[in-house]
């Protein structure tokens, strides 16, 4: 049963929506994911994700659109957001995690330097409905693990904040800050998990765009990443991001393997002609650019010998727009395309 919190200053009508721990013991077989969400906006994809039955949904930044240097009116929005009638119907009922990005975090991509920066922290935890007693409520940034599943089931998501301890972009700027690297590091070592999501509200593996934002716009932290994952040998890595305005899905090379995105932006917003759109097209494949409303959900079969992974752009009506399958044995770290439409 889930359990009543203080959510907001003067509000008592919360539910609990972070995972309970009968959840988190489950096997995990569909999640769904989405970002870049206007809280003053239609929200039609509430009652379409419900479809697909997701035993969680986690947003990858933009759940509001603060804009703003005071910590309050960022606050207000996501206490609106909370409130409208098709989310709060949805969260009461499906398992909530969550990252931030710039615009939740409180201003345009903004990183360290913003001062509200604790407050909003606060702010994103209520609204997550983080428990009372986490470790999160007491520390800088947002970053956190969830490990989901039991015995060789497990899924463990790498919840990480590139805002908090953001540089500015350049060759030796730094996104995640010293405390986050050796939380990573310490997650990683060791991780029993088949498979590790990485979500970060920056794009992972996304080549440069003018007046973007990208882990390649910090080489040293890119190359960083990278040299951690190759040391520490998490099993089943597979990255998850939002922020762009469109869906898309992505591949990187390191190593000789092969690693995977799976980008879903906005829910209720994207870009048009004239806003980047065929910039995009052009670096991520034309036939591989979403620019409708659009989530993601992502489907996991746990086969004797192998995992499969299904990821489904999914538009307004439910519909698979594009798609990938991808698949790794057991004892093997790297998941590998099957199929893609």
């Amino acid at each position: 049963m889930r359990f009543l919190i203080f959510f907001l200053i003067g509000i008592s009508s919360s539910y609990g929506f972070y995972p309970t721990r009968s959840e988190l013991d489950k096997s995990l077989s569909t999640f769904a994911i989405g970002s870049c969400n206007k809280q003053n906006k239609k929200q039609p994809l509430w009652k379409t994700i419900t479809l697909g039955r997701p035993q969680l949904f986690l947003w990858l930044g933009d759940i509001v659109y603060g804009n703003s240097p005071d910590h309050l009116v960022v606050r207000k929005k996501y206490l609106k957001q909370f409130n409208r009638a098709g989310y709060l119907g949805f969260a009461k009922a499906t398992p909530i995690l969550g990252i931030w990005d710039d615009h939740d975090f409180g201003m345009n991509n903004m990183g360290k330097g913003l001062k509200a920066k604790d407050q909003n922290q606060v702010s994103l935890l209520d609204f997550l409905e983080f428990p009372a007693d986490s470790p999160v409520r007491s520390q800088k940034g947002i970053y956190n693990s969830v490990t989901w599943g039991l015995g060789r089931d497990q899924v463990k998501f790498i919840l990480l904040d590139v805002r908090y301890f953001r540089d500015r972009p350049g060759r030796l700027g730094d996104i995640l800050g010293r405390k986050q690297w050796k939380w990573l590091k310490k997650e990683l070592k060791n991780s029993k998990a088949a498979i590790h999501f990485f979500a970060s509200g920056t794009i992972f593996l996304g080549k440069d765009i003018p007046h973007g934002e990208e882990w390649v716009d910090y080489p040293r932290s890119f190359k960083k990443l990278f040299k951690t994952i190759n040391t520490l040998k998490p099993s089943g890595v597979v990255f998850l991001s939002g922020d762009k305005h469109v869906g898309t899905i992505l591949s990187h090379k390191n190593k000789g393997n092969t690693y995977h995105e799976f980008i879903s932006s906005g829910l209720t917003h994207v870009n048009k002609p004239g806003e980047g759109l065929e910039l995009k097209r052009e670096l991520y494949g034309r036939d591989n650019v979403v620019n409708v409303l659009n989530f993601g959900q992502i489907d996991i079969n746990w086969g004797e010998e192998n995992i499969d992974l299904k990821f489904m752009l999914k538009g307004t009506n439910g519909e698979t727009i594009i798609s990938r399958k991808l698949s790794k044995k057991r004892n093997s770290r790297f998941f590998v395309k099957v199929n893609s439409n």
